[in-house]
């Protein structure tokens, strides 16, 4: 049961992790085509 909290946790870290950098990539891209 611990093992699999864990296991939980530690995916959810990571989508937190990976998830706003891809959204921060998407913006930074739209902001360089505005500025550009």
């Amino acid at each position: 049961m611990a093992l699999y909290i864990g296991e939980q946790t530690m995916e959810n870290f990571y989508n937190l992790l990976t998830a706003p950098i891809d959204r921060i990539l998407k913006s930074v891209e739209s902001e360089y085509k505005l500025f550009s």
